[in-house]
């Protein structure tokens, strides 16, 4: 097994997989005229030989790498292209290099331990000498000889392949370009004004510029010390429509037949200015939470940020991605925008609107309110909120009133029917409150259905007027003698008498039936009292003269019955003849004259 170093003017990394070995190759700048390959082989899978295969770890690289080596006729030069085997390897019997055109044209070898190339494979006077000793840690061919050419300069390409003995190559195939100048006439190339170094905005133009002498002159720049960039061979080097990957350093190599000088570099330096790719959103909040406004930008050099407030508002202390508000009130509503700046420059965002919404709240409650029947009245709720408030009244909780969708209510006309408690919904976008409950209270001043009417009676009777009214709320009553002289007692819906006399004739009752809504007298109801009669008189004619005289009458009930007697029917005075108490039961009386006496009468007076 081998490890190969070849230093080259660029930095090349390749993978190599031949059956049953692993190759990588790593090629790095060298001072000097030495070229150097460093090939590393390892145990690989299995691939067909002389097949390249990449290996694990290794960095890309082009199969063909350019390598130029210029010269000038008439001088010697000698370039060694150093092999150094490393992890303990030496060179076997039979490793050869083979130099080929860059078509794959083959011009010399193999060219096994101390083999030369023979005249018209490299540019005249040049040969190509290897030096493989068996066990060596370091391997070799020589670049050598002075060039023939005086006239012009010419340039030869060849292609450079080290093998092993089972004709496997150990890297990929290697190019490089001998360039033989005229020999030199005049001074070589100085630098008057070298290439600065830029900072500019992706996707602009960048030059650099280099300003050298004597004419004529030759001009090759290249990318990052070593990478030759195409069609670069004049003075100046412009790229277009640069992006990141161009970031990096340039230098150009200035010659003519006297020689070359190579540039200071230049460093381009990739700006990009900010760019928003997710602008901040518009929120919508309730007052007193927080608020959270967010912007994803990119940017080189690095960005920061300022978040405005109507338009021109800074912000205090707002310098990140993300704006938050806390305990946001209406204050705080607005548009809100930020302007992302670096070096390169600044973008600004759009606007991103934050309303502030409130969940309505009641300032003042709807009371409860006590009316008359067939008034109106109405109820008021105050509220607050945002965005505008719905409302919807409901009686009694959950019966919902139709169009009742106003801050305040009113019910005309107002029947018993309207008591009950009231409240009302309120609605916005942001939430919603129920009102307490206000109580109707409908109250009915008295009324009377039916009025109290006179009554004729007859002494020693116990009569009873009576009213019937309605009201709320309850009605009490008081009646009265006479119009204004209060009966005390008679509070009820009926005033009863008892064991009228004659003396209450012509008596006039009224109530007067009271409620907390009002009052009402009733119409006058007048008592008539009347006398009582006996009745059912018989008569008993005396036997003889001087006989008894009897009558029988049936008294007056509950009353004293007096039986009086007088001997004139007209004149003269009336004696109590008997006194007949008042009787427990109607049943009939006699009475006798006893004494038989002529010309006597008899009367019947009753009394309560």
């Amino acid at each position: 097994m081998k490890r190969l170093t070849q230093i080259l003017p660029i930095i090349l990394a390749a993978a190599l997989q031949i059956l049953p070995l692993v190759r990588n190759l790593f090629i790095n700048p060298a001072a000097g005229n030495t070229i150097a390959f460093i090939l590393r082989w390892g145990l690989g899978s299995t691939a067909a030989i002389g097949a390249y295969d990449a290996c694990s770890g290794a960095s890309g690289v082009p199969l063909t790498t350019t390598n130029h080596i210029y010269c000038t006729a008439g001088t010697y030069m000698s370039n060694n292209i150093t092999f150094t085997i490393g992890g303990g390897n030496n060179a076997v019997t039979g490793d050869y290099f083979l130099i080929s055109t860059t078509t794959g044209t083959l011009l010399a070898g193999p060219l096994l331990d101390g083999q030369s190339t023979t005249n018209g494979c490299l540019p005249p006077g040049l040969v190509f000498k290897s030096h493989i000793p068996n066990g060596a840690t370091t391997i070799y061919g020589i670049l050598y000889g002075t060039p023939s050419n005086t006239v012009s300069t010419l340039t030869s390409n060849i292609t450079v392949t080290p093998y092993d003995p089972g004709n496997a190559p150990y890297a990929y195939p290697t190019n490089i370009a001998i360039t033989v100048l005229p020999a030199a006439s005049g001074s070589t190339p100085t630098i008057t004004n070298q290439p600065v170094s830029l900072t500019n905005n992706v996707s602009s133009n960048a030059t650099f510029t280099v300003i050298a002498g004597p004419a004529p002159l030759n001009y090759q720049w290249y990318y990052n010390t070593n990478t030759a960039l195409l069609n670069a061979t004049n003075s100046s080097l412009t790229l277009t429509n640069i992006q990141f990957t161009n970031a990096g350093n340039y230098r150009v190599i200035i010659t003519n037949s006297s020689g070359s000088v190579t540039s200071s570099f230049a460093a381009l330096t990739v700006w990009q200015p900010p760019v928003i790719t997710n602008q901040p959103a518009g929120l919508t909040n309730n007052f007193s939470s927080n608020a959270t406004f967010a912007v994803t930008a990119g940017g080189v050099p690095g960005i920061t940020y300022q978040w405005y407030f109507n338009t021109n508002t800074t912000l205090l202390n707002a310098t990140n991605t993300s704006l938050t508000l806390t305990n946001i009130q209406f204050t705080n509503a607005g548009n809100y925008r930020v302007i992302i700046t670096n070096s390169a420059g600044s973008v600004t965002s759009s606007f991103a609107q934050l309303t502030v919404w409130q969940p309505p709240v009641i300032t003042n409650q709807p009371v409860g309110l006590t009316n008359l029947v067939s008034s109106n009245v109405t109820f008021t709720v105050n509220a607050g909120g945002v965005p505008t408030n719905a409302y919807q009244w409901y009686f009694n909780t959950n019966t919902t009133l139709l169009n009742a969708t106003n801050s305040s209510l009113t019910l005309a006309n107002l029947q018993l029917t309207n008591a009950g408690t009231y409240s009302v919904v309120i609605t916005n976008s942001a939430g919603s409150i129920t009102s307490s409950l206000a109580q109707l209270t409908v109250w009915q001043p008295p009324f009377i259905t039916s009025q109290p009417v006179g009554i004729t009676s007859l002494a020693g009777s116990s009569p009873a007027f009576s009213v019937t009214a309605g009201g709320v709320p309850a009605i009490s009553y008081q009646w009265n003698l006479n119009t204004n002289t209060v009966l005390t007692g008679a509070t009820g819906t009926s005033l009863n008498l008892a064991n009228i006399r004659a003396s209450q004739s012509g008596n006039c009752y009224s109530v007067v039936i009271i409620n907390s809504a009002g009052s009402v007298t009733s119409s006058v109801a007048k008592l008539v009292v009347t006398n009582p009669m006996p009745s059912n008189f018989t008569f008993t004619a005396p036997a003889a003269t001087g006989s008894a005289f009897q009558f029988s009458f049936t008294p007056v009930a509950g009353l004293t019955n007096t039986v009086l007697t007088n001997g004139l029917i007209s004149g003269g005075t009336w004696n109590v003849f008997t006194n007949i108490p008042p009787p427990a039961t109607v049943t009939p009386i006699t009475i006798s004259n006893v004494n038989g006496n002529a010309n006597l009468f008899f009367r019947i007076m009753v009394l309560p």
